[in-house]
């Protein structure tokens, strides 16, 4: 028990707590009417109700600051509207997201799954990037759920405002980074608050500061503490068409609420940006990137791009990274490639620089890949038309009759992948899921042990130390 709930009485909650009955009411034969299970039943709901009291308390006191002065409750953003229309200076931050436009998107369909492969042309854009980049797309909220935000909120959608940090941090806002200092409101509800995503408890509790109806006011604060979390849940659960309640929805249904803008933006969840491997070689194609990908059933932002199959000339908004850990380092050294699916994207990009640019001299290199049928797969005929000695590619289909998995071609090429490893320094990079990575780890680690002459112990701590060394390199998901 805490020093707070310590110092509190039942007094304090108008409870009283049940007496113990006397022991001559007890009459000791067993009666299903036993003052001592209705004394054990009225204490246990006394117990209850007394924790809940003590957790409003709890409760009060944390927002007591904020209900005295509400600038206190935690924002890192301020809001400033302003009519101008001058351009912007050096001081103001521009953001890291630009607008691509796409030049070519297509969807490809293997068995069950469907594809959509994507063209963007980096022209008039101010993006550079290298092989082995990343580009992240911020998929776009519905209009419908905008409008329905900027109406509930009764703001104007092309009003233009300046986002600035508050004293409370002295870093920058995730909405500041990725979208500038200045946009439109409209642009900021668009591509940078996840409008379907379900409130957090802190953005409950925000929103009771800022209504002044008691109801509401209760609900959300007991909905925002861990006993009301199950209520809450129901809460969620409850729209007729069976999807989860949003940001969007429980504004609507507390109409009394009107949190600032600024605490919106900096409270609410933030549209996440997906992050696609680039499958071109910017030696080869400096103002084009092309990406792969896989349409999940349920994914925002795939979803979104299988919709523009067959449009070309749209505009998404994006930003290129560098991989964490994928990068073109050596164009001489001896190349061991491992990847499945659309991991096959960098490693594309990868060949594309070794054997696309004229009078380039590169060694050996061997991409080992995993589909689910010989007959089609990503840039099939393309990695197949890639004419030279020293490009080796295995591919291994698991749905066809023979069902061969990578683990299956590193056993049959053994000999070969030993001599890269230990004779040749061959770089290693790796491609796709966590679990595809522990097997391609766990088979060369077997290839070593064999021809290395190592104890496994030894083979993996050799693995190991060439990740470190970044001779070993992985980008992986899931």
């Amino acid at each position: 028990m805490s020093d707070s709930d310590s110092d509190t009485s039942d007094d304090d909650f108008g409870l009283s707590k049940p007496e113990e009955p006397d022991p001559d009411e007890c009459c000791g034969s067993g009666c299903n009417v036993c003052v001592w299970d209705i004394y054990n039943d009225r204490l246990e709901k006394y117990e209850q109700l007394l924790e809940e009291h003590k957790e409003r308390k709890r409760l009060l006191k944390k927002i007591k600051g904020v209900k005295e002065h509400k600038s206190s409750f935690p924002s890192n953003l301020q809001v400033i509207y302003h009519q101008d229309d001058g351009s912007l200076t050096e001081t103001i931050h521009r953001g890291v997201t630009k607008f691509v436009q796409i030049s070519n998107i297509s969807e490809w369909i293997q068995d069950e799954k469907v594809y959509v492969k994507i063209e963007m042309d980096l022209q008039s854009s101010e993006f550079k990037y290298t092989t082995g980049d990343v580009v992240c797309i911020w998929p776009p909220n519905d209009p419908s759920l905008v409008n329905s935000m900027l109406t509930r909120l009764q703001l104007e959608g092309s009003h233009k405002v300046t986002l600035q940090t508050t004293s409370n941090t002295s870093s920058i806002p995730s909405v500041i980074r990725h979208a500038g200092q200045r946009a439109t409101i409209e642009h900021l509800f668009k591509y940078f608050v996840d409008l379907k995503a379900s409130p957090s408890k802190n953005f409950l509790l925000l929103m009771s500061h800022y209504t002044d109806n008691k109801d509401d006011k209760q609900k959300l604060e007991y909905w925002s503490t861990d006993n009301g979390d199950a209520d809450y849940r129901s809460y969620l659960r409850s729209d007729p068409s069976g999807r989860s309640k949003s940001l969007v929805d429980i504004l609507l249904d507390f109409p009394s609420c009107t949190p600032p803008i600024s605490h919106i933006l900096d409270n609410a969840e933030p549209m996440k940006e997906r992050h696609y491997s680039i499958s071109s070689s910017a030696s080869v194609s400096p103002l084009k990137i092309e990406v792969a990908l896989n349409v999940v059933k349920e994914g925002q932002c795939s979803s979104w791009l299988h919709s523009l199959c067959g449009n070309t000339g749209r505009d998404v908004l994006c930003c290129v990274k560098p991989s964490l850990e994928f990068s073109l380092i050596s164009a001489t050294s001896p190349l061991l490639l491992f990847s499945h699916g659309t991991s096959i994207t960098p490693m594309r990009a990868i060949i594309q620089d070794r054997y696309y640019v004229p009078y380039r001299q590169t060694a050996e290199t061997w991409l080992f890949y995993g589909t689910r049928y010989m007959s089609d797969y990503l840039y099939k005929h393309e990695l197949e038309a890639v004419s030279s000695e020293s490009f080796r590619l295995i591919v291994a289909a698991s749905r066809d009759q023979s069902g061969h998995h990578v683990q299956d071609r590193i056993l049959e090429q053994s000999k070969h992948i030993a001599e890269l490893l230990l004779s040749k320094s061959s770089l290693v990079y790796v491609c796709g899921s966590c679990s595809f990575a522990e097997t391609i780890f766990q088979h060369l680690s077997s290839v070593i042990q064999e021809f290395g002459i190592l104890p496994k112990p030894e083979a993996d701590q050799l693995l190991r130390g060439w990740q470190q060394e970044k001779r070993y390199l992985q980008e992986l998901w899931g």
